[in-house]
Parts: C-alpha cells; structure tokens; sequence
C-alpha cells in the first residue's frame, strides 16, 4: 500500500455505531420534513415536503440494512441517537429550515466516510452511502 492510499481504518464497531446514528438522524430529518407539510402554502412545496421525507425515511431503511448485530456490545450502542458532527433536528419554528442544515452536514458527513470506506471490508456500507448520496454525490 502506497502512502496516498493510506485511509482509517473503521471497525466493525464504529461502523455499527456509524449506522445506527445515521439512521436515527434520517427519522428524525424525515420526522422534520413531515411536520413542514402542513406549513407549505402551496401544493406543490407540500409535495415536495412529502418526497423528501419519503426519501429520508427510505435513507433510514438502507442504514438498518447494514447495522450488525454484536452481541458482546449492542448494549453500548443501543443509546446511539445521533451522529456527534451533525447537527441535530429539532423541529421548533421551522422544520424544514432545521431540516435542511441536517441534511447539509448529513452530506458531508457520508462524503468523508466514503472516502475512508474499503471496498472490500465496507462493501454493503459503500453501497448505502452511495444510495443516500444519488448519482451525483449530492
């Protein structure tokens, strides 16, 4: 392995924990753009609300797909809730602003951890960030 190929190494755990944050933070995103819907005034920004929480909501689904079971320490991980670099949801005054911040740091969030991410060691993860990413790397 060359020096530029040199990435973190991520286990098992963290990967676990990785997931299990990512999930919680994409309900609670999907949460937030639900609650937006009945503060659109128009049709079509209701619409638009209803995708992307259907959208986040699916990111959450994809997260539970690739969370391992670890017996020894899912006790430790079962209070994970949150992603600590990603700001958190909170749907005060305006969810769909609190929302969208969310999504921002989501975003760069799963960008640095496909950049981290083995091919071979984080297959069904890289498959996932991919997926929540969309063909254009969002």
């Amino acid at each position: 392995m060359t020096t530029g190929d040199a990435r973190d190494r991520v286990g098992i755990i963290e990967w676990s924990r990785r997931a299990r944050g990512a999930r919680a933070t994409e309900l609670r995103v999907a949460d937030a753009y639900g609650a937006a819907i009945a503060r659109a005034p128009t049709g079509g920004e209701k619409i638009a609300l209803a995708r992307a929480a259907r959208r986040h909501g699916w990111h959450a689904e994809l997260w539970s797909s690739v969370v391992p079971v670890l017996h020894d320490v899912d006790a430790t991980l079962a209070a994970v809730d949150t992603i600590d670099s990603v700001a958190d949801v909170t749907q005060g005054d305006d969810p769909q602003a609190a929302a969208d911040r969310t999504v921002r740091d989501l975003t760069a969030q799963y960008r640095a951890w496909l950049a981290s991410a083995t091919p071979v060691a984080d297959g069904p993860t890289i498959a996932v960030l991919r997926l929540v990413l969309g063909p254009d790397g969002r």
